[in-house]
């Protein structure tokens, strides 16, 4: 369900915004994840983000500007080599006001909306990057097994239906993870969940 998708997608991955959960006595703020920062134009149909240099996928290949359209293209191009409609479904919930999408240059992105749309940067917490090279390797299907993103973690190794096991990604943006692994089981069932 998207409550995995969360789990994991948080773990591996990164937005170009994210929740700021340093706090548990309000509703999170926005701040910048990929992007360093965002700007709107006068109505907020135009967004700017620049884009946070030095950021490697956990494959090497660099994030940028290309990246971005890279990516937004998989979930909204269909004509797109990359475009994945299983991904396209589950980012239609975030992307559906996006109208286009350009490369300023390598770390800038300007994504335009259909009509003013002052809640982008918290549509796109959960738009995450996956590295293009490794995408382009292993196919959209295949990609599964070979995740590479800028997030906190990394996959080990993955055994469908029981559980992922994910250690650190040493070199993340954000400082490493200060646990020597992060074991995430499913539990479809809901109530056994809640027990």
């Amino acid at each position: 369900g998207y409550e995995g998708y969360r789990f994991v997608g948080n773990s591996l991955y990164d937005g170009l915004t994210r929740y700021d959960l340093k706090q548990g006595d309000s509703v999170p703020k926005i701040v910048p994840g990929l992007a360093e920062s965002w700007t709107p134009n006068a109505d907020g149909s135009v967004w700017t983000f620049v884009l946070r240099q030095g950021v490697n996928f956990s494959d090497g290949t660099p994030f940028n500007a290309d990246a971005v359209v890279f990516n937004l293209d998989r979930y909204l191009n269909p004509s797109a080599p990359q475009y994945y409609a299983a991904a396209a479904g589950t980012a239609a919930i975030s992307l559906g006001g996006v109208k286009s999408y350009t490369k300023v240059d390598d770390s800038t992105v300007e994504i335009a909306t259909n009509g003013p749309l002052s809640h982008l940067p918290s549509d796109l917490v959960f738009v995450y990057m996956g590295s293009p090279t490794a995408i382009q390797k292993y196919g959209n299907t295949e990609y599964a097994n070979h995740p590479a993103g800028t997030g906190p973690f990394l996959m080990e190794s993955l055994t469908r239906g029981q559980q992922m096991v994910l250690t650190p990604n040493k070199d993340y943006w954000g400082g490493a993870p200060k646990l020597d692994k992060l074991i995430l089981k499913p539990i479809p069932d809901t109530s056994t969940r809640l027990a």
